[in-house]
This record gives C-alpha cells, sequence and structure tokens, in this order.
C-alpha cells in the first residue's frame, strides 16, 4: 500500500517536470521566432529615419554600459536587404540582458521596429 502511494508522488512529480519544461521551452522558442519574424516593408521607416534615430539616441548604447547590460544597437541589414530604402534596428544581447533591454527601451527604439537577437 505504502508503495503505490510513493508511486503515485513520483509520477505527480515527473508530471509536474515536464510541464515545468515544456513551458520554458515553449517561451524560449517563441521568443526567438517573435524576434526573428519580418516585418512587412509598410511598416518600416527609411534608412535615413533609423539614421537620425539612432544618432538622436546614443546615449541608450552609454546607458546600456552604465548598467552592464550587454547589448548593441545597430541596423538591420536583412530589413535593408529585403527592403531597399528602409530600415529596422537590431539588437544584439546577451543571454538575460534581454529583459532589461526591453525594459529600457519598450515595443520600439523610439518609434523604430527593431528585432533582438542573442548572440
Amino acid at each position: 500500500m505504502r508503495k503505490n502511494s510513493i508511486n503515485k508522488v513520483v509520477i505527480g512529480v515527473v508530471i509536474v517536470l515536464i510541464l515545468v519544461i515544456a513551458t520554458y521551452v515553449i517561451v524560449a522558442l517563441s521568443t526567438v521566432f517573435l524576434d526573428l519574424r519580418p516585418l512587412p516593408c509598410k511598416n518600416l521607416p527609411s534608412l535615413e529615419e533609423v539614421n537620425r534615430v539612432l544618432a538622436e539616441h546614443q546615449e541608450i548604447q552609454r546607458i546600456f554600459e552604465e548598467k552592464d547590460i550587454h547589448a548593441d544597437i545597430g541596423i538591420s541589414s536583412v530589413q535593408a536587404d529585403r527592403c531597399p530604402g528602409k530600415a529596422a534596428i537590431v539588437i544584439f544581447y546577451e543571454g538575460s540582458d534581454r529583459t532589461e533591454v526591453k525594459r529600457l527601451i519598450g515595443d520600439s527604439f523610439f518609434g523604430i521596429p527593431y528585432h533582438m537577437i542573442n548572440r
């Protein structure tokens, strides 16, 4: 009788662990796919606008460095190749710094769409 209840507990713990791991994998994969999805050309600003916004907000890179956030901001060549004359921003980050980057700049970089890539 006692062995039967121990087996049920072990099975319950294994099921919970599988669910936790599955949730983590799903969240990680969805983050990667969301970051890599191409934006429609009609939603992208001009390359000139992206360059202007990056030049106006260079302090963001300094803020990253001050807060010890390992991230670099640049222009997405994928978007520029696919949509001539248009551009988006790419932010390369390391591991858990993604959350801090999102917290500091939000869903767009001063109105410019961006992609995030873990390096």
